[in-house]
């Protein structure tokens, strides 16, 4: 199928799914049994619209879509239901139109093939990484609910965020060396990983009392000159854990600060975001 053919095939499908999830708004899940059964609905919907992301686009998308969430640090109520469903259908609508708008660029990302061109080994890395990212702290949330109230890794500060993905890490990567450096704005040494066969060096942050979103950009900016000039590398991928939403606007922060010079290639994933700007 050519690329201009599978666009039209993808916006189709993408306007059934919205038109699938709107319908879904107008019920409203008040008792305990429709609750469950809403919520249910729109997991199933998550799922095939998730699925069609990863045939279609790479990976990106579908970690992206599957991140978002207006619950967050909200109870299940009819009100956050809606919310929910109005985020998902926010972003699928904003792919629909990026891609109306802009068809010669998601041609070479389609492909007719449901894969991007571009896609290599670096591109499956950092796939994979945004995918643990995306879920970090779903993981973190679980090792806090153990059985017994048997003793755990509470995620307090960096040096907890670093441990916990490293261990998450190791399921994908065998080959994970540890630098650690002594930064000016800190009083203690950080700590980055470095994946010497895929050219790449992953950071973690955490946001904070006294580490908010002005003093974070900051220390990504110091980072990043810093690791620009480290030989054998040409990736920085950056982790920021804001599970309080001290970042008001993590996209703006992603976009701010991720680039790519030819050379050199920077990524900063904020996750959980608590706001979508």
């Amino acid at each position: 199928m050519k690329g201009e053919d599978k666009l039209k095939e993808i916006i189709s499908t993408l306007n059934l799914l919205i038109d699938e999830i709107v319908s879904f708004q107008s019920v409203n899940p008040y008792s305990k049994e429709k609750h469950d059964y809403c919520w249910e609905r729109v997991k199933r919907w998550e799922q095939r619209v998730i699925k069609i992301f990863e045939n279609n686009f790479s990976k990106t998308e579908a970690v992206r879509f599957r991140e978002i969430n207006a619950t967050a640090n909200l109870d299940d109520s009819s009100f956050m239901y809606n919310a929910h469903l109005r985020v998902k259908i926010a972003f699928i609508k904003s792919l629909r139109d990026d891609i109306k708008n802009d068809p010669d660029y998601w041609s070479t990302v389609v492909g007719g093939t449901g894969k991007s061109k571009n896609l290599d080994a670096s591109t499956d890395t950092l796939d994979v990484i945004r995918n643990w990212c995306s879920r970090f702290n779903l993981v973190a949330k679980q090792l806090a609910n153990r059985y017994d109230n048997r003793e755990t890794l509470d995620i307090n500060d960096e040096n907890d965020v670093v441990d916990l993905l490293h261990a998450l890490l190791k399921m994908d990567f065998k080959d994970i060396k540890i630098e650690e450096w002594q930064p000016k704005y800190a009083k203690k040494p950080s700590r980055v990983f470095l994946l010497k066969e895929q050219g790449l060096i992953i950071e973690a942050k955490k946001t904070g009392v006294g580490v908010g979103e002005k003093e974070l950009r900051n220390q990504l900016l110091v980072d990043i000159e810093r690791y620009r000039r480290r030989r054998g590398f040409k990736t920085l991928f950056c982790f920021v854990y804001d599970p309080d939403g001290f970042i008001q606007r993590p996209v703006k922060l992603e976009d701010d600060l991720s680039h790519s010079d030819g050379k050199f290639e920077v990524e900063v994933f904020v996750g959980p975001k608590m706001y979508l700007v």
